[in-house]
């Protein structure tokens, strides 16, 4: 074979390894082309879906009907994308979110009855009386760190605050009535009692309405019961204390309102009025005026004697006339005694 043959065939075969190159380039830019949008057509739906969960995706408030059958729903959707998707991480961490939204808005509106949610959709409610049974266990598992703070977790935060502070003043409040039960209710600590008791009063007023207020009002009427019971005791053993203690307990309004409503009870000065009426009668009757013993005048008694004026020379007076006497319709015993008999007389 001559030279010029060899040439004519190399030159051949390198057109045909170039043909060939260009074309495996070709169906090789083709390939990487397609696939990409096969895959974002697929992430764009499952990120469509993701978004609608979303009432409004810049405030974070969620839809009402998320359920978990539908998340799992999306993650198979997320799992069923092509491996070589780069959104597929970023799409679970979307999903991710949602649940934990969904799980917050659960925990914060089990604070209170189901008829009164915190948050409903977009609404946000406040002010409200927690549900029977609430504990701080549940209200610090519902505080959790959060990489996101928009309006519906700001809402979130303000109701675990507002539980977390329901359940400190509890607490508070609990810890001042110990302190008033734990004074002896005796004379002498009737005013440190009710100092105490007014600590307590204005530690429960910060305690929001519900079975948590509902045991401590109970625990303090329990209480002033049986400090009506002792102030009973003391009131009527020493004289004149219910205006003392009167005095003494008001910066309690529990302890005022409970001796001004059982004043007939502790008031020592009534019963004292009774016992002096009672005292009194018996006066009245052992005093009663002792049957005289002295007998006015019958006609038969003799007339008196003749003054001894004969022996002085002067002229005898002449004796009036008697004037005859009225029958009396009282007896003897109730005649009036002579001027000189006026000792027998009712002292009264």
């Amino acid at each position: 074979m001559s030279n010029k043959v060899k040439v004519l065939v190399i030159a051949a075969l390198v057109v045909i390894l170039v043909a060939v190159l260009n074309l495996y380039t070709f169906l090789e830019s083709s390939s990487k082309t397609d696939r990409p949008t096969v895959t974002n057509n697929m992430s764009q739906t499952v990120q469509k879906k993701i978004a609608d969960l979303y009432i409004d995706e810049e405030t974070g408030f969620i839809q009402e009907d998320i359920t978990e059958e539908y998340v799992e729903s999306l993650r198979t959707e997320i799992d069923d994308l092509n491996e070589s998707t780069l959104d597929k991480n970023v799409l679970n961490r979307r999903l991710d979110e949602i649940v934990h939204r969904v799980e917050a808005k659960e925990a914060v509106n089990g604070f209170y009855p189901e008829e009164t949610p915190a948050i409903k959709a977009n609404q946000v409610a406040e002010n409200l009386s927690f549900k029977e049974g609430l504990t701080i266990e549940q209200v610090e598992e519902a505080d959790e760190e959060v990489e996101t703070l928009d309006d519906f977790q700001t809402a979130i935060n303000a109701h675990i605050d507002y539980a977390l502070k329901g359940f400190d003043a509890y607490e508070t409040a609990k810890k001042a009535l110990d302190e008033v039960k734990a004074l002896p209710i005796e004379d002498g600590k009737i005013g440190t009692i009710a100092q105490a008791m007014a600590k307590f009063e204005s530690a429960i007023e910060l305690v929001e309405a519900g079975s948590a207020k509902d045991e401590l009002t109970q625990a303090a009427a329990d209480y002033v019961a049986g400090f009506i019971v002792v102030m009973q005791e003391l009131t009527a053993t020493i004289p004149q204390y219910y205006d003392l203690a009167l005095t003494a307990v008001e910066p309690s309004s529990l302890l005022t309102a409970a001796m001004l409503a059982n004043v007939e009870l502790l008031n020592p000065v009534e019963e004292s009025s009774e016992e002096s009426s009672e005292q009194e009668v018996i006066i009245e009757e052992e005093w009663s005026a002792p049957e005289s013993s002295w007998t006015p005048p019958s006609s038969s008694t003799s007339p008196p004697e003749e003054s001894s004026s004969d022996e002085t020379g002067s002229e005898p007076t002449p004796d009036p006339e008697p004037t005859p006497e009225t029958p009396s319709e009282s007896t003897p015993s109730e005649s009036t005694p002579s001027s000189g008999e006026t000792d027998l007389v009712n002292p009264q």
